[in-house]
């Protein structure tokens, strides 16, 4: 039974709907616009047409182009199919379309739906290609390939044997571009579509195969324009305008139009949080700041149960320098979700405006609500050492490293600050302490002759040690290892020159850092080494590229201020 208020299907024996609570009621349809209406009337109040009474297989049509309006991996559009079939078992086309969502769900379902629908109809060509799509998922890896592309090539012959008899069945035509679809050949496939398209152009749901065609076949322009066609059929459909979109932003790279078919989707679809969030991502990339905390203000209020929206919506006020505003949206955000990541973002913040009591108190509430997040404690000794508070940084360190439960690369991090520390307070305790991590990193060398990540991890400690020479013969080990991130390795070694002031030398080597992967460190260092050889326009370079990955970084800020009034000196201003 089908409820005439809510569309859903129900057992025949309830007197109500489950899901609305609407009494069981039989229903006409309105014979100008299809409007469900209960018995008691004769004239339809959305258009003014004249009610009918469905036939058998006038309900059987109807209920299963509702099905269709669900999707292949529902379980409620099977509901559809099955009325349909109820009221009509010769309607060949529910059977088809119940199997292939039966497919998404059990493939043995979806076969047992089609022998059933063959007993009906043995020759439908429809049925049986829906038989063996059933037949080849559920048979991978079982060395079936060939049967079945054997009794798809029998099919299409069959097919091409009826087009030869009746070229002008578009129905012929979207069959036979399934089968070459299903044989792995969508040129041909989408051919046919166009040929079906060309017999009757006003099949929406025809466009949209077309569209998933072209799509496969990374012909986007053709994609874009099938769904457009589709979209001219039904304007009303928000998911073709977010598809368009998202082709447009992905595959054309023109997201001043993905926005705009965002915003037409959006119309349609205001609570769709998710695409809010994807305007707000596209508005930030080409800078549009206003509209981006717009459109993630309205994605956190659809959504109040994540914070993520929230926290873009502070990217984007730290962006306009609206900082006070950007830590108030951090604390909304933290009253969602105390998770680390987020007490971090607002503990960064703070950093960056000098507010550095706050960003430790942040930390402290970060470790107590989650101690066992290990990168709280790094970040929090790492703080204290840049203030100059070195005996509160190694505590800091101390209390990772005694934990029984913590992340090996987080503790190994742990230790090497903490030696580093050290050194700011009592230099033989440090050089004692590199000593035992040298020896624990030549012990696990001597297991893993061959591991970057050791290799890596002695060079760190022999260059902080103060050994340079030997640390640069490392990191040139390490670059022989596999699963190695060359551009750290390079840059460290350009690292060592740098401090050697073999300045030339290191630029090459930043240089060729940052042919792999343009980073932050690179450029910074790069920066310093051209500022020691007086060129100031192309240090400034590195440094305006710096401030696009780190916009608040203040040891940039300062040089490149510092840098200004050189170049100015060196302009006669």
């Amino acid at each position: 039974m089908q409820c005439y208020n809510c569309n859903n299907i129900y057992n025949d024996y309830l007197g109500y709907c489950p899901y609305c609570g609407v009494k069981k009621e039989e229903f006409n349809v309105c014979s100008n616009c299809g409007e469900k209406l209960t018995k008691d009337f004769l004239i339809c109040p959305k258009c003014g047409g004249n009610s009918i009474e469905e036939t058998n297989e006038m309900k059987s049509d109807r209920l299963n182009q509702e099905g269709l309006k669900d999707n292949y991996y529902s379980r409620n559009s099977i509901n559809y199919f099955n009325e349909s079939i109820k009221f009509n078992k010769n309607n060949i086309d529910a059977w088809v379309n119940k199997s292939k969502t039966l497919n998404n769900l059990t493939t043995h379902e979806a076969i047992k739906c089609c022998e059933a629908g063959l007993k009906i109809n043995k020759d439908n060509m429809n049925l049986l290609l829906a038989k063996i799509i059933a037949i080849k998922k559920d048979s991978r890896g079982n060395n079936e390939e060939n049967n079945i592309n054997i009794m798809l090539s029998d099919l299409l012959k069959r097919c091409n044997q009826e087009l030869q008899d009746n070229k002008l069945n578009d129905n012929l035509w979207i069959l036979k571009g399934e089968i070459l679809y299903e044989l792995d050949n969508r040129k041909e496939s989408i051919k046919c579509y166009s040929n079906a398209l060309g017999l009757n152009p006003n099949n929406e749901r025809l466009w949209v195969r077309k569209a998933e065609l072209c799509y496969l076949e990374k012909d986007y322009i053709s994609e874009l324009e099938s769904y457009k066609k589709a979209l001219e059929l039904n304007p009303t459909n928000a998911k073709y305008y977010e598809t368009i979109g998202d082709t447009y932003e992905n595959y054309i790279g023109d997201s001043e139009r993905a926005i705009e078919y965002y915003i037409n989707s959006l119309e349609l679809n205001p609570n769709y949080g998710y695409l809010w969030t994807k305007k707000g991502d596209l508005e930030e990339k080409i800078g549009k700041y206003d509209e981006a905390i717009e459109s993630f203000n309205v994605a956190a209020k659809l959504s109040t149960t994540q914070n993520n929206n929230l926290l873009r919506k502070a990217e984007m006020l730290c962006k306009l320098n609206r900082f006070e505003e950007a830590i108030e949206c951090y604390d909304d955000a933290l009253k969602i979700s105390s998770d680390p990541y987020s007490m971090d973002l607002k503990a960064k913040l703070l950093i960056d405006l000098g507010k550095y009591e706050d960003a430790l108190k942040v930390y402290d509430d970060n470790i107590n609500k989650n101690p066992i997040y290990d990168g709280t404690y790094l970040k929090k000794g790492n703080l204290l050492k840049e203030l100059g508070r070195f005996e509160e940084a190694v505590k800091c360190y101390e209390v990772l490293l005694n934990k029984d439960d913590y992340n090996p690369t987080d503790y190994k991090r742990a230790q090497l600050c903490k030696a580093i520390a050290l050194l700011e307070i009592n230099k033989e305790k440090a050089e004692n302490y590199f000593n035992e991590l040298l020896e624990d990193c030549n012990r696990s060398l001597e297991i893993f002759p061959d591991s970057a990540d050791y290799w890596e991890r002695k060079a760190d400690i022999l260059y902080f040690s103060g050994n340079l020479e030997d640390a640069y013969k490392c990191y040139d080990r390490t670059l022989k290892c596999e699963y190695v991130h060359k551009e750290i390795i390079i840059a460290s070694k350009a690292k060592i020159l740098y401090d050697l002031k073999k300045y030339e030398e290191a630029i090459a080597m930043f240089n060729e850092s940052l042919e792999i992967y343009e980073h932050f460190y690179a450029l910074e260092y790069k920066g310093y080494c051209l500022e020691e050889l007086n060129k100031y326009s192309e240090a400034m370079d590195c440094y305006n590229k710096c401030l696009e990955i780190d916009p608040r970084n203040k040891i940039i800020l300062s040089k490149k201020s510092e840098l200004s009034k050189k170049l100015n000196e060196v302009d006669g201003i």
